[in-house]
């Protein structure tokens, strides 16, 4: 049984990878009156569609995920663990920036929320979380989604500097409780590196000068002809170089519920989320299959998870109002919490902290 096998070795070269917000010097400034006031007019419309959305019959979701800013808290952490050089460390805060958590409708097929860093409104639109805050490690996201019951469906990530594992024919795989899709790909890094340039030249016009004057007239002079003047010196000088470095987009489907939860129509409920430490998959060698050219599946024995509990007094204690949404306030404050209903076997004693979930066969 393994958790990926080999996967990151310690000798696999890495750079470029998705890149996760830095934060910058103009984000930490107060916004000039004409930027924030533009923002409030955004929020302002942003803030109409909730109770749109309750009257439509929807629901106001809010949930949990991991706070990568809390794990990675200034541009030195970012560069450290984003893949870009050849020099970060590891590949991880490409991974946790971008990894997603999928929750199917059952009631409701084709219809579902999807958690994670990178799914902001602004980039994935209607889909995405509407408004967001952190408390300690955790992210607290507000979601638009339809009513019905909604099970823990994928789990899905990129992993830098990794490659597939090594694996059998598949002749002797077990019906499992999901899949993991590996897709081999590369992701470009750079390298620093030396390089050989010749000299560099700068042109000197060339001019006359006169040495004999006679009545204002020049009767004898010196015609200097163009030049050339090094402007720097031929040699080796630093430059950096694109590499393409092994890389794996990871998909774990589910087909055995994990946890579940019911979101009942026009109301406001808060949930908690899910979160994966990869590797986080257990599967035989003997349980994986080519699907395709670069695409490999194998069948999970196991899954483990991240629970990140939501609080609903840390949710009603925002001034969500004072951030130009004063509708999405007023409904946070009816907001209840909905119980999940979790099938997998927490790993360790109980606690209202961070904990982790394991399913298994």
């Amino acid at each position: 049984m393994t958790r990926y096998s080999n996967w990151a070795s310690a000798s696999a070269v890495a750079l470029l990878g998705a890149a996760i917000l830095l934060p910058s010097a103009a984000a930490a400034k107060p916004k000039p009156a004409k930027q924030a006031a533009a923002q409030l007019d955004q929020s302002e419309e942003i803030d109409k569609i909730f109770p749109l959305a309750i009257a439509e019959g929807k629901v106001i979701l809010i949930t949990t995920t991991m706070n990568v800013t809390a794990k990675y808290p200034d541009r030195a952490a970012i560069e450290m663990h984003n893949a870009v050089f050849t020099t970060a460390k590891d590949g991880s805060a490409i991974t946790d920036n971008e990894l997603a958590v999928e929750w199917q409708n059952v009631d409701r097929p084709g219809s579902a929320l999807i958690v994670g860093n990178s799914r902001e409104f602004e980039t994935v639109g209607e889909s995405g979380s509407f408004f967001q805050f952190t408390a300690g490690r955790t992210t607290y996201q507000v979601y638009i989604i339809d009513p019905g019951k909604y099970r823990l469906g994928s789990v899905t990530y990129p992993m830098p500097r990794t490659s597939a594992p090594d694996t059998d024919t598949g002749r002797n795989a077990k019906s499992g409780i999901g899949t993991v899709d590996f897709n081999v790909r590369t992701r470009p890094e750079f390298r620093a590196s030396e390089k050989w340039f010749d000299a560099w030249y700068e042109e000197v016009p060339g001019y006359s000068e006169c040495n004999y004057w006679y009545k204002g007239v020049c009767t004898g002079g010196t015609d200097y002809p163009a030049t050339q003047r090094v402007t720097r010196p031929a040699g080796y000088y630093p430059t950096q170089e694109v590499v393409d470095v092994p890389a794996l987009d990871v998909k774990i489907q589910l087909s055995a519920d994990f946890a579940t939860f019911n979101a009942p129509s026009g109301q406001a409920i808060i949930v908690d989320g899910f979160f994966a430490e990869p590797p986080n998959a257990e599967f035989a060698m003997s349980s994986c299959s080519d699907k395709k050219a670069e695409q490999l599946a194998c069948k999970i024995s196991a899954v483990t998870l991240q629970h990140y509990p939501a609080s609903a007094s840390v949710v009603k204690a925002q001034d969500i109002a004072s951030r130009g949404f004063p509708r999405l306030a007023k409904i946070v404050e009816t907001a209840r919490v909905e119980p999940l209903n979790i099938r997998a076997a927490r790993q360790g004693p109980a606690s209202k902290e961070i904990g982790t979930y394991r399913l298994s066969e």
